[in-house]
């Protein structure tokens, strides 16, 4: 666990306070260089990063976050979470590319888009009935990125 010493940079990112390591070198990582866009290197930017979800009770106002590693707040899913996530859903559409082609071949007749809005129909059923765990935004990113896969 980092601890914040009054020397060390800190940059904001739009969901959690990130440190700088001590060896980290300003003109390596530029100003504009976020410490979790070197962390989640392998991650493309537009893959939605999980947010919790809860529901807290009481008359007063709550907000719903957690203790990070860093020893911040945030609502959203730490960087090894994100990770397993984007793995997922990239793993999802590889196997999809192989069905949609499959279903291709075996039904010429299909277009290419309605083969795809099979495919996010039987995906959102699953999802409906708990077998895959996949957020609504990351099945809008499957379904892109199975639209690149088969270009």
């Amino acid at each position: 666990m980092m601890r914040i010493h009054s020397r060390t940079p800190l940059f904001r990112t739009h969901h959690a306070l990130a440190v700088a390591p001590k060896n980290a070198k300003q003109s390596q990582l530029g100003p504009s260089k976020l410490i979790e866009d070197i962390v989640t290197a392998e991650i493309p930017k537009d893959f939605p990063r999980r947010t919790l979800l809860a529901s807290l009770s009481g008359a007063a106002p709550k907000l719903s976050v957690r203790l990070m590693d860093d020893g911040t707040y945030s609502n959203v899913a730490n960087d090894q979470e994100h990770q397993e996530a984007y793995e997922k859903a990239e793993d999802l559409a590889q196997h999809l590319k192989v069905y949609a082609l499959r279903k291709e071949m075996e039904n010429p007749d299909w277009s290419r888009e309605f083969n795809l809005e099979r495919v996010k129909k039987g995906v959102e059923a699953k999802m409906r009935a708990g077998a895959w765990d996949l957020e609504p935004a990351e099945l809008e990113w499957v379904m892109r990125r199975l639209v690149a896969l088969l270009a």
